[in-house]
């Protein structure tokens, strides 16, 4: 037994194996883990004995001394089996005795191979999933730039749209809200108003105001003029009032304002209420009175029209003067109610207007996206010069044969010695 456990120890390959198990688990002893493997022949199997605390421990290599730990372990002889792992490796040794070396090495290379494979696998689904996070960066980007190149194009379009020279005023009573006192729509004005095919874009509400017989304006703002741009620019969708009010008066309700002496306290108090509006008042019939009154005087009434106690002309022209000159009102007569309907149209339309009457002139030099770009650069200049007031095509063409680029035109220009002669540049083109 002795005999045997000596081939044990001389056991090259078992020796290599032992090495490596008592490099991971330092604690077990040489002979200890030697005496193990000789049984399980496999240094990750006895690894495994080893923490799973299955591992032949209290082995003695005294084989006369017991001990409570021992396990029942038959060393094989080479007379016992001469097929054994230990016959084949003593007789390996025997023929060559580098085999230990080799075997050890084999060893050391299998396991730095699975090292490497492990390694390359891991880098390659490193690198997998790299791969797919820059293709999702990627295609995040490529989303993100085209919203923001079809925002781009929408903002553009937006602001061609809103800086069409505008010149139709009933087009352009589809931004005005008309908010008309509840009490006048008891006489058809609003029924008026909106059988009328012109005004049909005009929206008109019914409203309770605190002072009968009003009529405001208000209207919604979708664009706003830009000072450094020369251009209106979109904006959020808001409702923002006109500064003018309308206040309407039937001929006989304004005359008897007038007999009371109450139509300028009237008048102060709707100021003070509406400080920044405009006031327009508009008188219905008062042609048709004055027409009255002369004829009724012209036939002598004179004393049943004293009865009557009404105003006379002299009197309705210093209160018509008052409002003008004093109270700043904008006085417009009207001679029936749908002529009255018809007059608040005529007014909601130019106070439409108002925002753009100074501004369409500007609004020509707006001309991004509305012209298109040239083909090519001498198409280019063409089309620039045709933007030119009165430079028709063929006036455009005849230039460019004698400055076929906007350079050459300026440097004719610089080269002119005289205001005359500038002026005079072109005249000979054909």
């Amino acid at each position: 037994m002795t005999d045997s456990f000596e081939k044990l120890k001389n056991d090259k390959e078992l020796q290599i194996m032992a090495i490596e198990v008592q490099a991971i688990c330092s604690e077990k002893s040489f002979e200890e883990i030697l005496v193990d493997l000789h049984k399980t022949r496999n240094a990750e199997l006895t690894i495994n004995r080893i923490f799973d605390g299955n591992f032949l421990e209290g082995t003695r290599f005294d084989t006369l001394k017991k001990s409570k730990f021992s396990f029942p372990i038959h060393l094989l002889d080479e007379k016992d089996d001469a097929s054994s792992c230990v016959h084949q490796v003593h007789v390996l040794n025997q023929e060559n005795p580098n085999i230990g070396d080799d075997i050890a090495n084999q060893r050391c290379q299998r396991k730095d191979d699975n090292i490497n494979e492990e390694g390359i696998n891991r880098i390659k689904e490193v690198e997998k999933l790299e791969r797919k996070t820059q293709k999702e960066q990627q295609r995040l980007e490529r989303k993100k730039q085209k919203e923001e190149r079809e925002a781009e194009k929408k903002r553009l379009k937006q602001i061609q749209e809103v800086n069409k020279t505008k010149y139709d005023k009933f087009e352009l009573c589809r931004e005005l809200i008309l908010d008309i006192s509840n009490n006048l729509s008891e006489k058809n004005l609003v029924d008026y108003l909106r059988d009328n095919p012109k005004y049909t874009l005009l929206t008109i509400n019914v409203v309770q105001h605190d002072f009968p017989n009003i009529i405001k304006w208000r209207r919604k703002i979708t664009a706003e003029w830009d000072d450094e741009f020369c251009a209106f620019m979109p904006t959020p969708e808001r409702i923002q009032e006109e500064s003018f009010l309308l206040i309407y008066f039937e001929i006989s309700e304004f005359t008897k304002f007038i007999k009371d002496d109450i139509l300028s306290d009237n008048i102060n108090k709707i100021q003070e209420t509406f400080s920044s509006k405009r006031i327009i008042i508009l008188i219905e019939g008062y042609e048709s009175y004055c027409r009255r009154r002369k004829t009724q005087i012209n036939r002598n009434f004179t004393n049943a029209v004293r009865s009557e106690q009404e105003p006379d002309l002299e009197k309705l022209e210093e209160e018509l003067l008052w409002l003008q000159v004093i109270a700043k009102c904008l006085i417009v007569h009207t001679k029936n109610i749908q002529d009255t309907a018809e007059m608040i149209g005529i007014l909601s339309a130019d106070i439409a207007t108002i925002p753009y009457k100074n501004r369409n002139c500007d609004l020509n030099f707006w001309a991004e996206g509305q012209v298109r770009s040239g083909t090519d650069p001498s198409n280019t200049w063409l089309r620039m010069l045709q933007e030119i007031q009165f430079v028709t095509e063929p006036v455009a063409r005849g230039i460019i044969n004698v400055y076929p680029t906007v350079r050459s035109l300026y440097k004719a220009y610089q080269r002119c010695l005289t205001r005359e002669e500038a002026e005079n540049l072109l005249t000979s083109v054909e």
